[in-house]
């Protein structure tokens, strides 16, 4: 990954504000360290508060590594895009899409491929719904952790506050006892620890999440425009040989089947009229002749 590059790229540049937030974040632990290992490991620590901290560090690093990869993947999906245009310009080559196989652009790009070979024509609302559904996907994990680490954060604050008031009841059966007072203390600093671990945890995920959404509307967004602007007008050019051969078939049928109509009614009729014979084999021929020719089947007669 070069340099420049990043730079000159947003996603990368999204990617670079990322890193450099975790960075800030983690020269602000370093330099708070000794007070976060009195809250945290100090005297007034407790099983629940080292449990409950222990799950919220576990569950961020998770998520934090989930969208720092997925913030390379879309700068590396910009970078694929970049080289499917170039190749447009150029003129596209199996051998040129082979190191983007994998990406957005050239998937929406044999879909389209295989579409044209359908009858009915191609819906680009209904691929970007698919694409955006698909990317959103993604994104599942991230979002359950955002969720957990706000339930845990309140779940290790009601388990500490219930530490407090264990203590309290001890403190007013016994009001010279120490160890009332102790629980009632610890049990507050436990609170005090989960719910701003929960809350520090949450808001960097959510900056670097906020970077990640960016990321990836602008990738959606770039392969919905190279689609409707490049694409498309490409699968239904002219010189196209898929979608005329298709149109002409299509076009076929519908002359095959107004034939067989036509052959019915004058079949009907052919006995109250001096309609030659001859003149309904002879369409009966043509009929007969356009669909062996082109394969039509025998639906319509």
């Amino acid at each position: 990954m070069k340099a420049g590059r990043l730079f000159r790229s947003r996603t990368g540049q999204m990617l670079l504000q990322s890193v450099l937030a975790l960075l800030a974040v983690g020269y602000v632990l370093y330099r708070v360290l000794p007070a976060l290992e009195e809250i945290y490991f100090g005297p007034l620590s407790t099983d629940i508060g080292l449990v409950v901290n222990g799950i919220i560090l576990v569950l961020f690093l998770i998520a934090l590594l989930r969208q720092l990869y997925l913030l390379v993947v879309y700068f590396r999906e910009e970078r694929a895009l970049e080289l499917f245009l170039e190749q447009l310009d150029f003129g596209l080559t199996e051998a040129g899409l082979e190191p983007i196989e994998s990406s957005l652009i050239v998937r929406r790009y044999r879909l389209l491929q295989q579409s044209v070979q359908n009858p009915d024509p191609v819906q680009q609302t209904m691929l970007a719904a698919m694409l955006r559904g698909q990317e959103v996907a993604r994104l599942g994990l991230v979002r359950l952790v955002h969720s957990l680490l706000i339930l845990l954060g309140v779940f290790g604050t009601v388990l500490s506050l219930s530490l407090a008031l264990a203590g309290a009841s001890e403190l007013f059966a016994s009001p010279q006892s120490v160890a009332g007072i102790s629980t009632v203390v610890r049990g507050m600093a436990t609170a005090l620890s989960t719910t701003m671990t929960a809350i520090a945890a949450y808001l960097v995920l959510a900056f670097v999440f906020s970077r990640l959404s960016a990321s990836q509307t602008q990738a959606c967004q770039r392969v919905e425009w190279l689609t409707m602007g490049r694409l498309l007008p490409l699968a239904s050019a002219p010189g196209n040989l898929p979608t005329e051969m298709h149109q002409l078939l299509k076009e076929l049928r519908g002359v095959s089947a107004a034939m067989a109509q036509m052959r019915r009614t004058l079949e009907q009729f052919a006995g109250q009229s001096e309609l030659p014979a001859a003149a309904l084999r002879e369409l009966g021929e043509i009929r007969t002749a356009l669909q062996q020719g082109f394969r039509l089947g025998r639906g319509g007669s």
